[in-house]
């Protein structure tokens, strides 16, 4: 059995302190747990226990006869915590060494972090935690922890072999377990409903902007962000689409179909670019984007090129591609989509990711398979000539570069400059402060949920047989 527990708390994102807080008082309470649930591990249970970008996430597997009371346990330990003052020093001192050597990280992984830094709405990078990590100390981390539990919302999945009453008494009983609420305080989230509005979004890039990871025009933009490490280099491209659709969707992953082995194949075994090639989707806060990255010793200005102009020739792929063919593609992705997962833990994630970006539209792959049906070979080519070709015009496109050792940060500066300069040289404007530019943007709105449910904070809603909901108290 399988049992996930979310708690939104909209006071762990609300500044880089706020989210350091949160995050010591989770370390000290898994190094807490670690002897508490030694013995229920060695009985199969397990549990982890983690910070998410808006509050605390909880997955505990394992057999189901005693998994609600480890479930119960896990979550009273979290509701009555109080780190310990010595483990605190060592655990505080052993996560700032972490946030200082984070520079030295896989390129993957730098790559992922700045691109979240452009792109979502809330998001610290490592310096702006590490700075905030001044005059902490265990008291101060025991008061967040309380304070914030004060206004949390709960989603709890169970999974597995458990009735519907067994998971809604666990519900209830997790629910009474963090907060004891006074009599006719049902809604503590409520009044804190405004942070959240804008927290579970995006960053949205207009049409004929793209982010460049070294300068800004009215065409492009480049911010200064050179990160030497290791003798190879590693370039990231992904195009942002829109709020998740899913017949925007669908097309995509069909145009992931058809790219994928291509990609591989031209990239990495004819040209030889990098040892890594990989191409796939990308979704947060449900937003929808097609990234290939590409690892190697090659320079990165010369992958980046290879890169559009392998594009530019999956279009004419595309084109001349037998109408048997392109059909022989699409059933292809409709045999993966329609595959059963093969684990429970598996199914499970799928279920989870769905309740995670708040769409809870858990038969999406069956709803992608009927558009995939409709779709034309004219139809996709239109798409990607709306996003993708270099004259699209909805096209938004982020590279980031992570150079080898042996380059010169100053020289590197200078030869994109030179590369991506504009004619008219006072179009050209410097961003210095990403956070600035990122607050000087729009957002994207939040797609609407395939299930009529409440905004988080307000009072539930009953569900008729129908499937219609309405409030209790109209």
């Amino acid at each position: 059995m399988v049992t996930h527990v979310a708690i939104t708390a909209p006071i762990v994102a609300a500044d880089p302190r706020a989210t350091m807080l949160a995050s010591m008082f989770l370390w000290c309470l898994n190094d807490a747990l670690t002897e508490e649930i030694y013995n229920a591990e060695l009985a199969g249970l397990k549990c982890h226990l983690e910070l998410g970008t808006y509050g605390a996430n909880i997955k505990v597997t394992g057999y189901d006869e005693k998994q609600p009371l480890f479930v119960e346990h896990i979550v009273r330990r979290l509701s009555d915590f109080k780190p310990d003052p010595l483990r605190f020093e060592v655990l505080f001192d052993s996560i700032k060494r972490a946030l200082e050597n984070f520079a030295h990280s896989q390129p993957y992984t730098l790559s992922q972090h700045y691109i979240q830094m452009l792109l979502s709405d809330k998001f610290w990078s490592k310096e702006q935690l590490l700075a905030v990590c001044k005059d902490m100390n265990v008291h101060e981390v025991e008061i967040f922890g309380k304070e914030m539990l004060r206004a949390f919302h709960i989603e709890l999945l169970v999974h597995g072999n458990a009735t519907e009453q067994e998971a809604l008494s666990l519900g209830q009983m997790l629910t009474k377990t963090e907060h004891a609420l006074e009599n006719g305080d049902s809604y503590v989230y409520r009044h804190f409903q405004d942070t959240h509005e804008v927290s579970c979004v995006e960053v949205l890039y207009q049409a004929g902007v793209q982010v460049n990871l070294l300068q800004v025009s009215r065409l492009f933009v480049t911010l200064i962000l050179c990160l030497f490490m290791k003798n190879f280099t590693f370039v990231l491209i992904s195009f942002f689409l829109s709020s998740k659709t899913t017949r925007e969707n669908a097309l995509v992953e069909l145009l992931v179909q058809l790219l994928r082995e291509p990609a591989f194949n031209q990239l990495r075994t004819v040209e030889q670019l990098g040892y890594i090639v990989w191409t796939g989707t990308r979704l947060n806060s449900g937003t929808l984007a097609l990234q290939l990255i590409v690892q190697g010793p090659t320079s990165p200005d010369h992958i980046l090129d290879r890169m559009e102009a392998f594009l530019e020739k999956t279009r004419d792929d595309i084109v001349s591609m037998s109408d048997e063919e392109f059909e022989q593609q699409k059933t292809g992705l409709i045999t993966r989509l329609l595959e059963k997962p093969k684990t429970l833990g598996a199914r499970s994630r799928r279920f989870w990711n769905e309740i995670q970006c708040r769409q809870y539209d858990f038969d999406r792959n069956l709803s992608e398979v009927e558009i995939l049906h409709t779709v034309s070979k004219e139809e996709l080519l239109k798409y990607f000539d709306l996003k993708f070709s270099p004259t699209a015009p909805e096209r938004r496109k982020i590279a980031l570069f992570v150079h080898g050792k042996d380059e010169n940060k100053n020289d590197v500066e200078i030869r994109l400059r030179d590369k991506r300069s504009p004619p008219n040289e006072k179009e050209l404007e410097e961003i210095e402060c990403m956070e600035q530019f990122r607050q000087s943007l729009s957002l994207y709105g939040r797609p609407r949920p395939k299930l009529n449910l409440p905004p988080i904070g307000a009072e539930p809603l009953i569900v008729q047989a129908g499937g219609d909901a309405y409030s209790d108290h109209q």
